[in-house]
């Protein structure tokens, strides 16, 4: 048996961020150390351009792997995992060289996941092409699997989602949360330990970039790092200087 002093608090932050298109997510994201970008979405070339006129010397830190679907390729979910198999190896041998890894977008990786499902279960009946009951049953299974393996990495991990809206059926109000299908929204929070939501505003004619890391009943978000604020600027290295400095 062991006691809490005991514990020690990992720096690699775990992160879910989610928002509306163009809330400079990606940008974000590829702020980070040495990132590997997974890109399902193919927006990774906004990442490109932003750095190439920010900071040019970035863009050589910058990795990434393109998991579009591309024809007479194997499935974007089928090159992941060899992708994963290949990270996990490195990681068990010390010779990860990225520091962060990304997942571009969850949106787009669940529609791939959901299609190798379908690819590799043609018996299941599915009326108008549309995924049956058991397509769903798996993919809840494989994803917490899937999950487990990215986030156990000891780097850090960012997730980008979309964004959807729901309304309470009893109240009538409506929040925001990830974009994602059933009941895996309701889900990623428990997986994360940081839910951000991106967003941008305008300040003297200018776009600012911001987190939101906390919810307020309207979107959904959390953060475990003390006394970090409810809003604060998209800006990797400034979160992880945060952190580090009240986890001291």
């Amino acid at each position: 048996m062991q006691t809490l002093d005991t514990l020690v608090t990992t720096q690699k932050i775990k992160l879910l961020v989610y928002g509306q298109s163009g809330a400079g997510k990606t940008v974000f994201a590829a702020g980070a150390p040495k990132p590997l970008v997974l890109d399902f979405d193919g927006k990774v070339s906004s990442a490109a351009s932003y750095f190439a006129h920010h900071s040019p010397e970035k863009l050589k830190e910058i990795s990434y792997e393109n998991l579009t679907d591309i024809p007479g390729q194997e499935r974007p979910f089928r090159r992941l995992k060899k992708i994963m198999a290949g990270l996990s190896k490195d990681a068990a041998e010390g010779k990860l060289k990225h520091e962060t890894i990304i997942l571009d977008s969850l949106t787009l990786f669940l529609d791939a996941f959901m299609a190798d499902i379908i690819a590799e279960n043609p018996g299941v009946k599915r009326p108008n092409n549309i995924p049956a009951l058991q397509d769903y049953q798996i993919l809840n299974l494989q994803f917490k699997d899937f999950m487990s393996t990215l986030l156990s990495l000891p780097c850090h991990i960012i997730v980008i989602g979309h964004i959807t809206s729901e309304t309470n059926q009893e109240t009538g109000r409506i929040f925001w949360k990830p974009l994602v299908p059933g009941k895996l929204a309701d889900r990623l929070p428990q997986i994360f330990t940081e839910v951000y939501r991106s967003y941008v505003i305008q300040k003297d004619g200018q776009p600012q970039h911001l987190l939101q890391t906390n919810s307020d009943g309207e979107y959904v978000c959390r953060t475990q790092i003390p006394q970090l604020p409810q809003h604060i600027p998209a800006d990797f290295g400034r979160l992880v200087a945060f952190m580090q400095k009240k986890l001291k």
